[in-house]
């Protein structure tokens, strides 16, 4: 481990334009510049801003140049003038200006005002990379880029030169970033029909046929409604030379279960073809199953609940029915086979060769239908392949090589047969095993069902993909077992990772095929590429630096052990890095703590730069300061909930006075003083004249200062411990900063006392808000700039002896107003709009009414008490006592009996919020709220 001296992270954006005349058909190989030419500007890499609707956008003054070298440069630019019309209305324009003679170009996204951005945003580098990729390939001159056709193999040539201008490694053949397979294209001949009773349908809206049918005609006037199409609606039923019909509903008995099987089975049977009536989870308007080279040799056409209506079938009545109607269809289909496509592998070496970890999207769309629709796929998928790009300049950013090589992936044939990624996995590049493949699929668009789906057979990547969304309220709900969820799978390539055994995820956070061929870049939302490649940031940190496995739970492997300290026989199990140790009052809590442990252990370790530590840490769980080791050497005031860490003698103890803590609140105290004693051991191996553990001294010889260390250690129960939901640490740290907030900027915040090595003197009530302030700044630093970086501004503050400011502004590459301007609106929009990601409550009242409420709550309580109000309305708030309302009258602090609940309640004119958190435990309390 290399500490810190000063490194600077580059944070440099990277080249998105790449202009199509650089690259011809071959593989792609690195030419070498002549020494003595002095390097010139090759082009300017575009900015993306956004403005609300009616507002003329900020564009910056300084943008980046790409050297004829290789290297950056800032250059002013000047932009041309901007009509007010373009702004006029939310959409998408561009704006040109020149930079030293060379064009330059500005994305403009206007929202409108539901649209979630205010003000003009420059979005982070690797957002702005992620969105222009995702602008260039879905044009609509990629044709939507079918596999084996030019426009797609134009598709790959652009995003090879964007690999290779990012200093990737290229993975493909012969040292190139492509990798050649043989696909089928199948393409439509001529203008599919359809006719029911001599009326034409609409392609798209009333029909669509199946991308597997066969070309041919389908004629026929009886037709008979068979439910769900599976073997069991067929019973006593005789449809020879009728056609069948079924919905595409999952729901039946017997065989077979996909659509064109079923298809296959009615004309087993007799029938002479298949009309499938789309459901809730295929429509019409949805493209997502294109034409696919695979001939079924069935004639079956998609049609819409509202055609089967028209024909007679009832899709409220019980099946079988049979309907008299004068069908007529033709699909003509060319299928041509051995067809040239690609892949698009671009390698980031890794510390550790040896292993890697696979992000991949599909660089295919969904091709255009003979009348000239195109289906662009923007969200579907080219924000994926927008998305590794986006990654790719995020780790070269950081100025280090990740833990384990990252392979990006931009894959073909996903939507048609997968022959890509079948012929990937046979012909692997040097990228050592695999140990995790993320699947990112339609993750651009407006967010409607964020979901990581994996089987939670792969322990650790399923433990990874609930880490990754901890930051967000409900996060468990955001994570599928793939085990019984395998529709969320349907056509994509995860099917193929498991035969290869290699663990897998899939990441879909948006559903634009339903409205396929509007699927365009104006449905591009620049937030949610952001927020889709903070997942896989946060999953890739996870596999990477988490090595061992969930330790799995053995009763028969619990010791009893006599422990002299404090002459008494508790329970103990061991673990490879910890032993544990416990009084019987947590009995039940110990099957779900034991196997967050070991993992707990890998982050811990990771995040205070792999600290030497020569022996098991021993965590003690007891009921009273009096018991347990680490108790010897500190001491606690009272007998509540508390942890404290003795690093002189390897230990953590948790003391809950009731003993009935359950495994998730005792993991988030053990990490918080775990990551005490961690930091300790590494400023030892720093520091080394530091001869004491106890704190006063280590600040005394290193002038480190303390409360860095405790917002460090706020921030591991809310980023670590498995299982664990952090929210409840950044509601605490919003209920203690509020008086930040009051102002409608950030001008007034103060960040003097923060300066590394040689913190400013502060009184212990200042404490809290202000390591609460730091680590909200970190915490915002972790979510958009990444893990890795967070950490180093957390350890350069122990040893760099100039203030937060110029760190945070040398490690981000960015001024720090940029910076606290971004962290600002973040923690002000959390507590204007609390129920947009925090559990909270809302009660109303007249806006003209003012009350005045007292009760008295005794101990012990765990029932929710409730206020009722002069309307009979009930507010209910869980055991909640009066604490001191901050200067501005505003807030109001309470706490509250139920462990882990902080509440921190909001006094407006018209109503009380109120939002969970944090904890407290009064002996018998009255409370007052006034509203006026």
């Amino acid at each position: 481990m290399t500490f810190f001296k000063g490194k600077k992270v580059l944070s440099v954006l990277l080249i998105l334009l790449v202009v199509s005349t650089m690259f011809s058909s071959a593989p792609f190989t690195a030419s070498a510049g002549t020494a003595k030419t002095a390097p010139t500007i090759k082009s300017i890499i575009p900015v993306c801003v956004t403005t609300p609707v009616g507002t003329l956008p900020v564009l910056p003054t300084i943008v980046t140049a790409v050297m004829s070298s290789g290297s950056m440069k800032k250059v002013s630019v000047k932009w041309n003038s901007i009509a007010s019309s373009s702004y006029a209305t939310s959409g998408t324009f561009t704006v040109r200006g020149k930079a030293s003679n060379i064009t330059a170009t500005a994305n403009v996204i206007v929202n409108d005002s539901s649209s979630g951005s205010a003000g003009s945003t420059d979005y982070s580098a690797d957002t702005d990379v992620a969105y222009n990729v995702v602008k260039e390939i879905s044009d609509l001159k990629y044709k939507g880029r079918k596999p084996g056709t030019k426009e797609y193999k134009s598709s790959v040539q652009y995003v090879a030169g964007v690999f290779q201008q990012m200093g990737l490694t290229p993975d493909g053949d012969s040292g190139s970033f492509l990798q050649a397979y043989k696909t089928g294209v199948a393409q439509f001949s001529a203008e599919p029909t359809l006719t029911i009773n001599g009326k034409s349908m609409k392609l798209m809206t009333d029909f669509k046929p199946h991308g597997n049918s066969e070309s041919g005609t389908l004629s026929g006037s009886q037709i008979i409604y068979v439910g769900n199409g599976y073997s069991s609606d067929y019973s006593g039923l005789d449809v020879s030379g009728k056609i069948v019909a079924f919905t595409n509903e999952m729901t039946g008995t017997g065989t077979p279960t996909g659509t064109i099987d079923r298809a296959e089975y009615a004309v087993s049977k007799g029938a002479i073809g298949a009309l499938i009536i789309s459901g809730k989870i295929y429509s019409i308007s949805n493209y997502e199953r294109p034409l696919n080279y695979i001939d079924s040799k069935v004639f079956a056409d998609y049609i819409s609940p509202q055609v089967a209506a028209s024909m007679g079938i009832n899709l409220s009545e019980k099946a079988p029915q049979t309907v008299n109607a004068q069908v007529q269809g033709n699909i003509s289909i060319t299928r041509t086979p051995n067809q040239t496509s690609y892949n698009v592998l671009g390698l980031i070496k890794g510390q550790d060769t040896t292993r890697t970890i696979m992000i991949e999207a599909n660089l295919d769309s969904y091709g255009t239908l003979p009348d000239g629709t195109v289906f662009p796929g923007a969200s579907a998928d080219a924000a994926g392949v927008g998305d590794l790009a986006g990654l790719a300049e995020y780790y070269r950013s950081l100025g280090t090589k990740p833990a384990c090589n990252i392979l990006l992936a931009a894959v073909g044939s996903e939507c048609y047969d997968r022959s890509g990624i079948e012929w990937f996995l046979a012909h692997k590049g040097k990228v050592g095993k695999i140990v995790a493949d993320v699947n990112l699929y339609d993750v651009g668009g407006k967010e409607t069902q964020k979901s990581i789906t994996v089987n939670s057979c792969y322990e650790q990547l399923d433990a990874a993909a609930r880490f990754s969304v901890k930051l967000d309220a409900n996060y468990d709900s955001e994570v599928h077992d793939s085990a019984s969820d395998a529709e969320e799978l349907y056509s994509f390539d995860n099917a193929q990772m498991d035969t290869a055994g290699i663990p897998n995820a899939f990441i879909r956070t948006c559903d634009s095929t339903d409205v396929s061929a509007s699927d365009t870049i104006a449905a591009i939302e620049p937030q949610s590429l952001q927020n889709s490649m903070a997942i896989v940031k946060q999953m890739v940190f996870y596999v990477s630096a988490v090595t061992d496995k969930a330790t799995t739970f053995d009763s028969s492997a619990i010791k009893q052990v006599k422990v002299s300290e404090i002459n008494k026989t508790l329970s103990e199990y061991d673990t490879e890095h910890f032993q544990l140790i416990w009084e019987p009052q947590f009995d039940m809590a110990i099957p779900d703590l034991v196997p967050m442990l070991d993992q707990l252990w890998d982050e811990d370790e990771w995040w205070n730069y792999s600290p030497s530590i020569g022996k098991k840490i021993r965590i003690y769980l007891v009921t009273s300061t009096d018991e347990g080791w680490a108790t010897a050497h500190r001491s606690v005031s009272s007998a509540n909930e508390s942890g404290i860490q003795s690093p002189g003698n390897y230990s953590v103890s948790v003391i809950e006075p009731n003993g009935d803590a359950d495994a998730n609140s005792v993991i988030g105290c053990i990490a918080h003083e775990f990551n005490h004693d961690a930091a300790t051991y590494n400023l030892m191996k720093v520091y080394h004249n530091v001869t004491s553990f106890k704190t006063g001294n280590m600040v005394a010889q290193t002038t480190c200062d303390y409360n860095n260390q405790e917002c460090s250690g706020h921030l591991t129960p809310l980023l670590f411990s498995p299982g664990r939901n952090g929210t409840s640490w950044v509601t605490q740290s919003y209920s203690t900063i509020t008086g930040l907030f009051q102002a409608s900027s950030d001008s007034g915040i103060d960040w003097s006392s923060y300066k590394g090595d040689a913190f400013q003197k502060i009184s212990e009530a200042q404490c809290v808000p202000h390591y609460d302030q730091l680590g909200s700044l970190y915490t915002y630093i972790w979510e958009n700039y990444g893990p890795d970086v967070a950490r180093e501004i957390c350890y350069a503050m122990y040893s760099d002896s100039r203030n937060l400011q110029a760190i945070v502004q040398n490690e981000l590459g960015v001024p720090f107003q940029q910076i606290e301007d971004g962290w600002f609106a973040w923690m002000k929009s959390s507590i204007d709009n609390p129920t947009s990601s925090h559990p909270t409550g809302l009660h109303t009242f007249d806006t003209d009414f003012e009350y005045e409420f007292s009760k008295t709550i005794q101990l012990p309580s765990k029932d929710t008490i409730s206020i009722t109000d002069p309307q009979g309305h009930q507010i209910p708030i869980d055991n909640i006592y009066l604490s001191e309302p901050d200067s501005s009258g505003l807030f109001v602090k309470f706490g509250s009996l139920q462990k882990d609940i902080l509440y921190s309640v909001v006094i407006q004119p018209d109503a009380i919020h109120y939002a969970s958190g944090g904890s407290a435990d009064p002996k018998g309390i009255k409370f007052i709220l006034s509203v006026s």
